[in-house]
């Protein structure tokens, strides 16, 4: 049951993990998805 528990844990964490990357990676297109249109339009 502690080994499952475990296994559970660092799964969830591992998500998390995961989430947080492809947050940060979805904010940094849409920068630069930005910033390349204020520079296209002025």
């Amino acid at each position: 049951m502690i080994f499952f528990d475990d296994k559970k844990r660092n799964f969830l964490e591992a998500a998390a993990f995961l989430f947080s990357a492809a947050v940060a990676v979805w904010l940094l297109v849409n920068a630069a998805v930005f910033w390349c249109f204020l520079f296209f339009f002025f």
